[in-house]
């Protein structure tokens, strides 16, 4: 138990790495008043992982997993659809260039194609 336990401490300051990254990136954005009125909400939420993507549906005790519904190897989390889910890799590189992805790309890539990658997989 303990060691599972330090893997998901390790996992969680990971995915807070991730996240203030994404804030980052944000707020470079922000600048532009006009982007919060072309994106809605639901770009926010698809960045910050307050969405319905299924680790965050299950932590709210409304799913039995929280595994990828795509790969079924990975938490289902906005950074596992963005940089690593195999499922979607052909996908990721039509829209953001790369197969696979670091936390770090993310960065460097438009919200309209963030926008419309995660239109194009399909889930919610």
């Amino acid at each position: 138990m303990g060691r599972r336990v330090s893997l998901l401490n390790v996992y969680y300051l990971q995915l807070m790495e991730y996240d203030s990254k994404l804030k980052r990136h944000l707020k470079i954005h922000k600048r532009s008043s006009f982007i919060w009125d072309i994106y809605p909400g639901s770009l926010l939420a698809f960045l910050t992982g307050h969405n319905t993507l299924r680790r965050h549906i299950h932590l709210m005790g409304l799913s039995d997993s929280p595994l990828c519904r795509r790969c079924g190897t990975g938490n289902e989390t906005s950074a596992h659809i963005l940089c690593e889910c195999e499922a979607l890799a052909s996908l990721r590189h039509v829209y953001l260039g790369s197969s696979f992805l670091e936390p770090e790309d993310i960065q460097r890539i438009s919200l309209g194609a963030i926008w419309n990658f995660s239109r194009a997989t399909g889930l919610p």
